[in-house]
């Protein structure tokens, strides 16, 4: 059974991912729009999340598709969310440990789900081998390698907090790199046409990116107490530096990594 780091069960856990799909959609739809998403494709997302990259998917391949919205935890993925949107389907799944997902998709896509699983060859074979032959891989992974505060303003303290979160979410898997490693992964899995894309911006506290990465400090916080990787001093200021205009935060690079499927 897979893990994640971040417990859905969390308060704002819903309202974090939201906020997260605002931010990086646009991202994914112009690397999706890159590829081609047509009517009448069958699309898998994996990870699904709160539900928004699954539905923009099903208003493009309109009535005659199927979208096919997986998660290990699919309470964010109420009928609400699809019943009335036709060939919208949701399933409860684990890409790595539950039965493999037929081959039947033209499209397939996720995002921030691999860099917290502990098994990512696997998942990266098992999300290859959903798509048919000529169909696209999407898969969209952050890279921590050079995140983190843009001046010398709060840097140390902010540097430690973020450490602590990356060892304490690897207990369950999580790397901080993975975005980059993706290319590679998708090569080894046997798809061809590989790229990987990336960009970052610099963002100043108080913006939808730092209350973004706020969100994800406040989730964590029982666990990053209890452990001792930080303490509450060391959490609050970092949390305060995220709402500070004063405070600018370099954010981890969003590298989407697409590769095809050989025809023949």
């Amino acid at each position: 059974m897979a893990t994640y780091g971040f417990d859905p069960a969390w308060t704002g856990e819903r309202d974090r991912m939201v906020l997260a799909e605002s931010l990086l959609d646009p991202i994914t739809i112009r690397q999706l729009e890159s590829i081609g998403v047509r009517e009448g494709m069958l699309a898998l997302e994996v990870g699904a999340g709160a539900g928004s990259m699954a539905r923009w998917l099903a208003a493009r391949v309109g009535r005659d598709g199927r979208v096919l919205a997986t998660d290990i935890d699919i309470r964010f993925l109420d009928a609400g969310d699809g019943d009335e949107i036709p060939g919208y389907e949701i399933l409860r799944h684990d890409i790595v440990a539950d039965p493999p997902l037929p081959a039947e998709f033209d499209r397939a896509h996720a995002r921030l789900v691999l860099q917290h699983v502990p098994d990512k060859d696997r998942a990266v074979a098992n999300l290859a081998a959903t798509v048919v032959p000529g169909g696209w891989l999407l898969v969209e992974e952050l890279d921590f390698t050079t995140s983190g505060a843009a001046g010398p303003f709060g840097a140390r303290g902010f540097a430690r907090v973020e450490r602590a979160m990356h060892q304490c979410l690897a207990a369950s898997g999580f790397d901080p790199a993975f975005g980059r490693r993706l290319p590679g992964r998708f090569r080894a899995a046997g798809l061809v046409d590989v790229e990987g894309r990336g960009g970052l911006s610099v963002v100043r506290g108080g913006s939808p990116y730092a209350r973004w990465y706020r969100q994800s400090i406040e989730a964590l916080r029982p666990r990053l107490l209890a452990s001792g990787l930080a303490g509450e001093r060391e959490v609050a200021r970092a949390c305060a530096l995220l709402d500070d205009p004063g405070f600018e935060l370099v954010t981890p690079v969003l590298i989407s990594t697409r590769g095809r499927r050989p025809s023949g």
